[in-house]
């Protein structure tokens, strides 16, 4: 399932849903990837400052992508500024 990430918040929603749905701990997580549980807590509570290597290492290893794609223009109203 494809889901619009807009904030690191739900990125860490994402990851920490992911990791349940595999009945996995974060400190099992955090071994898979190199890093410690407090790590895989602070990316799950949506903090920012986490490295990409990190992210695209906890996404390989819940088995997800990050895919990019253009955003998509939303029609503007006539009383825009």
């Amino acid at each position: 399932m494809q889901r619009r990430i807009t904030s690191a918040q739900m990125f860490g929603a994402i990851i920490k849903d992911e990791r349940k749905k595999k009945n996995c701990s974060q400190e099992t997580l955090g071994k898979l990837v190199g890093v410690d549980k407090t790590t895989v807590s602070y990316i799950e509570n949506g903090k920012p400052g986490v490295r990409l290597s990190t992210i695209l290492l906890l996404l390989s290893a819940l088995e997800m992508e990050l895919l990019t794609q253009p955003k998509k223009s939303e029609p503007q109203s006539m009383d825009a500024w």
